[in-house]
């Protein structure tokens, strides 16, 4: 066999043995209400799933480098492999902001937050209106929420606001920002409402 042959055989068998690692580590068993079942729980930030994306994203690399430079000379992989934007290739295979900031906020007990942000980002992120604000409100008082229980939806808003400031997702921010004001408003105005 040929050299070239066998090295994209080996990076070929580099790359299923890291897909067959990447699902080792990133499946646990889960309890539903039937028992235990096989689930995912891929944690994007493991250690392992990290170095594992690496040595796959260089093992691509050198094969695409294989195919496009057949008749270069070897001293060229340099400049290829230096011109080459590892950076937006792995941009690629990292979370999302949005997946990071949505598994941030469960992580941080933050479970209606991460809901209503999946909501916006289905929609959009549309920013809310004064009529929405109503609405908001006008539930609010069907369900007598209290001052003290909008001052701690306030904080937990917040929180959520500067999960999404940390994780570079503005968006989101301006979303919650809409829920701090609207508890904001109906904290100050409560005995009016």
């Amino acid at each position: 066999m040929k050299k070239l042959e066998l090295q994209t055989i080996g990076l070929l068998s580099a790359i299923a043995i890291g897909i067959i690692k990447i699902y080792q580590f990133s499946t646990s068993r889960v309890y539903v209400s039937k028992g235990w079942k096989r689930g995912w729980k891929l944690n994007p930030d493991s250690p392992t799933n990290i170095a594992i994306t690496l040595v796959l994203i260089t093992a691509a690399a050198i094969i695409l480098y294989k195919l496009h430079n057949k008749n270069n000379k070897e001293s060229d992989i340099v400049k290829t492999v230096t011109d080459f934007r590892f950076k937006s290739l792995l941009n690629i295979f990292k979370p999302s902001n949005f997946s990071k900031t949505h598994y941030e906020l469960k992580k941080n007990n933050l479970i209606p937050q991460a809901m209503l942000l999946k909501q916006a980002k289905n929609r959009g992120y549309q920013v809310n209106s004064k009529k929405q604000r109503d609405l908001e409100i006008s539930m609010l008082k069907s369900q007598k929420v209290d001052v003290m229980a909008a001052l701690s939806s306030i904080t937990r808003f917040q929180q959520a606001k500067d999960i999404c400031l940390r994780n570079k997702l503005e968006k989101g921010a301006l979303f919650f920002d809409f829920y701090i004001d609207l508890y904001g408003y109906y904290v100050k105005n409560y005995n009016e409402l």
